[in-house]
C-alpha cells in the first residue's frame, strides 16, 4: 500500500508539473516585459521605443487575454482539459518565435497580442489539478501550481541577466513546444471522461494513476448538481440572485484593489520603477532579488494553505503597507540627492513588499472566484470576473507611465500605499471566508437575512 501511495504521488507530481509548464511560461511574461523594455531603451539595440510604445508592449497581452479566457471556458468542457491546453500552446509557440524574429515595434506588438490569446487558457491548469487529485491532496497540488509561477519569474530574471530578449523568446518558444508534447504523456481527468460518457478511457486513466489500487475513486467524484434548464441559464434573474451578484462584486473589487496596490505595475515595469524610486543597483539584478522574494512568498503561501483567507489577506496587506511606507518615505527624504547610505534598505523594502504580496494579494483575488460561485454558473462567472480582472490589469499597466509623467512617482506610490491599508480593512471587515467551509455554507453567507433565517429554521 505504501508503494502505491508513492506511485500515486509521483504520477500526480508528473501530471501537475507538465500542466504547469503553461503557467510557468505565462507567469514569466510580467518579468519578460520588464526585461525587453529595459533592453529596447538601450541605444545599442537595433529597435528603439518611446514611453507610449513601451506601455503598449507591457499591457497589450492583458487586453486580449480575456478572448482566450472566454474561448477556453466555452470549449474546455466539450473537448477536455488537456486537449484545450495543448491547442493553446500553438499561439504561444508562434508568439514567442515571432518575438525572436521581430524587426520593429509593430512586429513585437503583434507577437505580444498572439501570446496574450494563449494566456487565458491557464485557467485549465487549476481545473485539471483540482479534478485529478484525491480530495486530501487537492489543496497541496493546487498550491504547487502557484510555486511554479513564483519560480518562473526567478528563471526569467536569471536568463535576462545573461541573454538578450530575443534569445529569451526562443528559449520560451522551445519550452512551449516541450509543454505541448509533454501533454501526450498524461491522461485527461477521469471525472471529465466519465462526465462525457467515456467510461473505458476513465478506467484506463484511473489505472494509470493508480487510483483503483488506492481505493480513492470516491474521493475524486464530484457531486452532481441538479440539472438546470438552459433557458434559466440565459435568464437575467439567474445572475441577479444575491449568491451570484455579491460574489461577483467581491471578486472584481478584490482584483481592483490588487491592481491599485502597485504589485503588478512593479512586476511589469520593475527596472523603470526601481530606477525612478532611487535604487542605485542594476535594475535587472534587483529584479532577480524580487523574483526570489516571489518564490519564497509562494513557498510560504503553500505552507500556510491551512490558514484562513481573511487572516492571510490582513497579514499580506499590512506587510505591504508597512514596507511600501518605507519606500515612499525614502523617496520623499532622498529624492534629488546623491546620498546612497540607505539605498540597500530601499532594496530590502521592495523585497519584503513583494514577499508579503505573495501571502494573499497576488494569489487569492484570482483563486477565490473558483470557491464562491454556485456550480451551475461557476464556469460562466469565472470567465466573466477573470475577463474583467484582466481588463483592469491592462488599464493599470497601460496608464501607469502616464500617471507618473503627470503626477510624479511620489504621488502615484503614495496612492498605492494607501490602497494597501484599504486592503487590510477589506480583509478584516468584508472579505467572505471560504477556508474550511462547504460550497453550501459559502453560498448561504451571501443570502439575505430573511433567507438565512428560513434555512436556519429548517428541520
Amino acid at each position: 500500500m505504501k508503494q502505491n501511495n508513492i506511485l500515486l504521488l509521483l504520477k500526480l507530481v508528473l501530471c501537475t508539473s507538465i500542466m504547469s509548464i503553461h503557467s510557468f511560461i505565462t507567469s514569466s511574461a510580467f518579468i519578460y516585459s520588464s526585461i525587453i523594455l529595459a533592453q529596447l531603451k538601450d541605444p545599442s539595440f537595433d529597435i528603439h521605443i518611446d514611453n507610449v510604445q513601451a506601455s503598449w508592449i507591457a499591457s497589450i497581452p492583458n487586453l486580449v487575454c480575456p478572448i482566450g479566457l472566454i474561448l477556453t471556458g466555452i470549449v474546455t468542457d466539450r473537448f477536455g482539459r488537456k486537449r484545450v491546453l495543448q491547442i493553446s500552446f500553438v499561439p504561444m509557440i508562434i508568439g514567442w518565435f515571432m518575438l525572436y524574429f521581430a524587426k520593429n515595434f509593430y512586429f513585437i506588438l503583434v507577437a505580444r497580442v498572439v501570446l496574450g490569446l494563449s494566456y487565458g487558457s491557464g485557467i485549465v491548469v487549476s481545473i485539471y489539478a483540482a479534478e485529478i487529485c484525491p480530495t486530501a491532496l487537492r489543496p497541496m497540488f493546487l498550491a504547487v501550481t502557484i510555486v511554479y509561477t513564483g519560480f518562473s519569474m526567478l528563471f526569467a530574471t536569471l536568463l535576462g541577466i545573461y541573454f538578450s530578449w530575443r534569445i529569451l523568446a526562443a528559449i520560451y518558444g522551445v519550452l512551449g513546444l516541450f509543454g505541448a508534447l509533454g501533454l501526450f504523456i498524461i491522461p485527461e481527468p477521469p471525472i471529465w471522461l466519465r462526465s462525457r460518457g467515456r467510461k473505458d478511457e476513465a478506467i484506463r486513466a484511473e489505472q494509470w494513476l493508480g487510483l483503483e489500487s488506492m481505493s480513492v475513486k470516491e474521493d475524486v467524484e464530484i457531486p452532481i448538481a441538479p440539472p438546470i434548464e438552459q433557458a434559466k441559464l440565459l435568464s437575467w434573474s439567474t445572475y441577479t440572485a444575491s449568491n451570484i451578484w455579491k460574489p461577483t462584486v467581491h471578486v472584481i473589487f478584490f482584483i481592483f484593489l490588487q491592481q491599485c496596490s502597485g504589485i503588478h505595475v512593479l512586476m511589469s515595469y520593475s527596472v523603470d520603477v526601481l530606477h525612478d524610486c532611487g535604487v542605485q543597483k542594476d535594475g535587472i539584478t534587483v529584479t532577480m532579488y524580487l523574483s526570489i522574494a516571489r518564490l519564497i512568498g509562494s513557498l510560504t503561501y503553500f505552507l500556510l494553505s491551512g490558514v484562513k483567507r481573511k487572516t492571510l489577506t490582513i497579514i499580506s496587506g499590512l506587510g505591504m503597507f508597512v514596507w511600501m511606507s518605507v519606500i515612499v518615505g525614502y523617496i520623499y527624504e532622498f529624492e534629488n540627492t546623491s546620498d546612497t547610505s540607505y539605498n540597500n534598505w530601499l532594496i530590502v523594502a521592495f523585497f519584503l513588499y513583494v514577499y508579503f504580496s505573495m501571502l494573499a494579494m497576488m494569489p487569492i483575488p484570482w483563486s477565490i472566484s473558483g470557491e464562491i460561485f454556485p456550480m451551475h454558473v461557476k464556469g460562466i462567472m469565472n470567465a466573466f470576473v477573470q475577463s474583467v480582472g484582466y481588463e483592469i490589469l491592462f488599464g493599470a499597466t497601460k496608464i501607469y507611465p502616464t500617471l507618473v509623467a503627470i503626477m510624479g512617482i511620489k504621488i502615484v506610490w503614495t496612492f498605492f500605499t494607501s490602497t494597501c491599508l484599504i486592503i487590510v480593512l477589506y480583509g478584516w471587515l468584508l472579505l467572505p471566508e471560504t477556508k474550511g467551509k462547504s460550497l453550501d455554507e459559502i453560498l448561504i453567507g451571501f443570502e439575505s437575512k430573511k433567507i438565512k433565517d428560513k434555512i436556519k429554521n429548517l428541520p
